[in-house]
């Protein structure tokens, strides 16, 4: 609202956030909702092409169209090597090797 009288502003400021929005207003079971592959499961949808990379979490190393596909079929993308990753996205071919390999080359 542009006008108001200061009794209407604070009530909007008590009932709303600073978007408009009623979030607090919303009960705990409405709150503590299920997460979007439960809801996919519980419909059938979880057979969708757009959930295809639903388990998958990837690292590209560097964000492009592909990162963008991934995303839109459910994949998760983070911006760090780290743990728990499931995938990693190279543009160019290179070979991983286990720490043993350092040792065993040198003998």
């Amino acid at each position: 609202m542009i006008h108001m009288s200061p009794s209407t502003r604070d009530h909007f400021a008590k009932e709303y956030d600073q978007y408009g929005d009623l979030f607090e207003r919303i009960g705990p079971t409405e709150a503590e909702c299920s997460s979007v592959a439960q809801i996919e499961a519980e419909n059938g949808w979880n057979d969708l092409p757009t959930t295809s990379f639903r388990p998958c979490t990837a690292y590209f190393d560097r964000l492009n169209m592909r990162a963008l596909e991934f995303r839109f079929h459910s994949g998760r993308v983070v911006e760090k090597l780290k743990e728990g990753i499931s995938h990693v996205i190279r543009a160019k071919k290179f070979k991983i090797v286990r720490e043993s390999w350092v040792t065993d080359s040198i003998k």
